[in-house]
């Protein structure tokens, strides 16, 4: 993984290999590199280079591995992982990581749908990434656009936005990223313009900014700031696009991206990557449902940014959780933990989150404490507990922390939080949240986040299949972190620094 890209391919003849279906969508990358210069061959023997297209129709890793399989050694590979969908904004984690064959010169990751390629940002990077181990003859460039189809690039109509829309990035818009946040607003009174229906969602925002010692005018000529509401309605592009074009410029503006959905762990792209318009000082995304903002993590760090642009009075301090009603406070019940549910994030938990990982547990012995069935999957981190020379002992007050391992069974904020109402305080806890999958790709929200136990040194979130930790990314990350609270002797390295030396492939 971490040599690809560094390498050319030896010249310019390529054959193309199809480990699926891609409904005539690799034709595009395929002209593309004949605009290149390259030179298209009918046999692996006759190229320098091979370009295997896998497009990806059960899980990543298996499509991948399988497509691998069927290539036979020797020639260099551009591995082209191809992902159906509509939707330009689409996450794909890097399936380089899961490429171990030093034959691979680059991996990059496509979106496409039916017969064509999407035009999008994730699709212009992968193939400035191809480009680029590439042998071209000077003056060629590829253009990458002009051999998609006419009705893949939408016509500007009346009144619709010079927008990009959702996935495509201007260097103007990636300028204004950087820039957003850094400036603040010039003072406290605010107009709020709506681009869409809230169902008067918008209102919490409006009662935090109030608040914040921050005043609400009637009009814009009056305001020191605008604050513009966006709900989103279509595509997201479309409609910050079309929001934006009603707005007189001038005022600075703080835009209010809103999405409407009833999960909490809603996934979103960063919007600001599609603002271009320098009078926007920061765009935040926020989640809402019919007539309430949503009580969840996303929405706290929305809150925050705004903040962080404002001009604020000594002493004013908005809690972020006053204007919303108590009926999304879930009352506890017999028998249900105290902890916040997935998605609910409590000023403590915040305030834990940022000490996390900031401390050392105070020794080297352990105890290990399960909280439910982990089928034996937890034994990776005890050995690779182990290898760094930390020493597991029998019982808690033996120890000079625990390691508190919790499978998930249910609700990620119910199992936490009856796993740690079982623990006795008073020592350091090492949380590791267990999540059974199969999946190496499979996206967990940071569980930190409905942590409110001070004695919880560090939360992490790791991926097991029946018996064994997945080999991934995700792991990996967990236990670098991991290590980072532990007393380690100089030298001690982990078998376990490629996620589970003990892990069967």
């Amino acid at each position: 993984m971490d040599d690809q890209g560094q390498r050319k391919v030896p010249g310019k003849k390529f054959h193309v290999s199809l480990a699926g279906c891609t409904n005539g969508a690799h034709e595009t990358y395929v002209n593309d590199l004949k605009g290149l210069g390259q030179i298209k061959v009918s046999s692996p023997e006759q190229s320098d280079y091979l370009v295997l297209f896998c497009p990806i129709a059960s899980r990543v890793g298996t499509d991948i591995g399988e497509a691998m399989d069927k290539i036979s050694g020797g020639k260099p590979i551009v591995l082209v992982v191809m992902h159906h969908t509509y939707d330009k904004d689409y996450f794909v984690p890097e399936s380089r990581r899961l490429v171990e064959n030093p034959d691979v010169i680059v991996t990059v990751d496509v979106l496409f749908h039916e017969s064509k390629m999407l035009i999008c940002n994730r699709n212009d990077m992968a193939w400035s990434k191809f480009k680029w181990v590439l042998v071209v003859s000077p003056g060629k460039v590829g253009s990458w656009r002009p051999s998609v189809t006419r009705e893949h690039v939408p016509q500007k109509v009346k009144g619709q936005s010079n927008m990009p829309e959702s996935g495509q990035t201007s260097y103007q818009s990636v300028q204004n990223m950087v820039d957003q946040g850094q400036r603040k607003v010039p003072g406290k009174k605010f107009h709020v313009s709506l681009a869409g229906c809230t169902n008067g969602a918008h209102q919490t925002f409006v009662n935090d900014l109030k608040g914040l010692g921050q005043i609400k005018v009637i009009s814009p000529e009056q305001s020191d700031y605008l604050v513009l509401f966006c709900p989103i309605a279509s595509r997201v592009g479309t409609d910050i696009g079309e929001a934006m074009d009603k707005i007189s410029g001038g005022k600075p503006i703080v835009l209010v991206v809103m999405h409407h959905t009833y999960d909490k762990d809603y996934f979103v792209p960063e919007s600001r990557r599609l603002v271009e318009n320098p009078d926007v000082i920061v765009t935040v995304d926020v989640l809402f449902h019919e007539s309430k903002m949503l009580t969840c993590n996303r929405n706290d760090m929305a809150r925050f940014k705004v903040e962080g642009v404002l001009v604020v009075s000594p002493g004013k301090v908005c809690s972020g959780r006053s204007s919303v009603t108590r009926e999304h406070v879930p009352q506890k019940v017999k028998g249900q933990s105290n902890m916040p549910e997935s998605g609910q994030t409590s000023y403590q938990s915040v305030q834990n989150m940022v000490d996390q990982g900031q401390r050392k547990v105070p020794g080297k012995k352990f105890h290990v404490s399960l909280a439910g069935c982990t089928n034996g999957a937890h034994e990776t981190y005890v050995n690779d507990l182990k290898g760094l020379g930390q020493t597991e002992v029998s019982s808690p007050e033996q120890s000079d922390y625990l390691v508190l391992f919790c499978p998930i069974a249910s609700r990620v904020g119910t199992d936490i939080g009856e796993a740690m109402d079982k623990i006795s305080g008073g020592k350091p806890i090492v949380l590791v949240v267990m999540h059974h999958t199969y999946d190496k790709d499979y996206f967990v929200p940071e569980n930190r986040r409905l942590v409110e136990n001070p004695d919880v040194f560090l939360t992490v979130d790791v991926l097991f299949h029946e018996s064994k930790m997945l080999i991934c990314n995700h792991n990996d990350m967990a236990w670098s972190k991991f290590k980072g609270v532990l007393v380690v002797s100089p030298g001690k390295v982990a078998a376990g620094d490629l996620c589970g030396g003990n892990t069967q492939r």
